[in-house]
């Protein structure tokens, strides 16, 4: 079959079903990895594709089956070695499950994680992990109040409420300092971190 003349406009669905001679439902399933399509069929259907140069709009797929496969991960500080190994132990888990990940680098300001929160929105993510919440954390909590799919770990609101992984710092401090008492310690420093987050706190 010869092929058609040179194309302005990127090949569709409708091309493609054309070339490969079945119909656009057909190539619909063959986008969308259905069990039931005869393997002959999903290869003439995968060779056409091919041939045409045909790309799948990625934006119309996920409208259509309100899922973008994609996640967004907020960060307090990429460069805080803690933040860097999560991030790529994320990562990787994400794609081992076929899915994409936005990071984002909130450098522990409040505004920028409302702006990026909002950017995650517009850009339909399925969910979002925070390694970056605030104890109070209107923009958070507005999200669980809503039943928005999301994580916290690290750290945690101060309402307790949400999905969160966290350590309990409580305890790991009081054993901290019950150890330097024990080996005779009695001027003991604490650096703290920002009063307005779960782990200083």
């Amino acid at each position: 079959m010869a092929d058609p003349p040179q194309q302005s406009r990127p090949p569709t669905v409708a091309d493609v079903a054309r070339r490969a001679r079945v119909s656009r439902a057909t190539v619909s399933r063959v986008l969308n990895q259905y069990a039931h399509v005869r393997p002959e069929v999903r290869a003439r259907v995968q060779r056409a594709m091919q041939g045409l140069g045909y790309r799948p709009d990625a934006v119309a797929r996920s409208l259509a089956r309100r899922e973008t496969r994609t996640l967004g991960l907020v960060v307090a500080d990429i460069t805080n070695p803690f933040y860097a190994e999560t991030a790529r132990a994320v990562l990787e888990t994400a794609k081992a499950n076929g899915y994409h990940v936005i990071l984002c680098n909130t450098d522990n300001q409040p505004r920028v994680q409302e702006e990026y929160v909002e950017v995650l929105r517009q850009r339909r993510v399925d969910g979002i992990i925070f390694g970056s919440v605030f104890l109070d954390d209107p923009v958070v909590e507005a999200l669980v109040g809503a039943d928005y799919p999301c994580l916290m770990y690290n750290r945690r609101l101060r309402s307790r409420r949400g999905n969160f992984i966290v350590l309990d710092n409580v305890r790991a401090s009081r054993d901290l300092t019950r150890h330097l008492v024990a080996l005779g310690h009695r001027r003991i420093g604490f650096v703290s971190g920002l009063p307005n987050i779960s782990t200083a706190a």
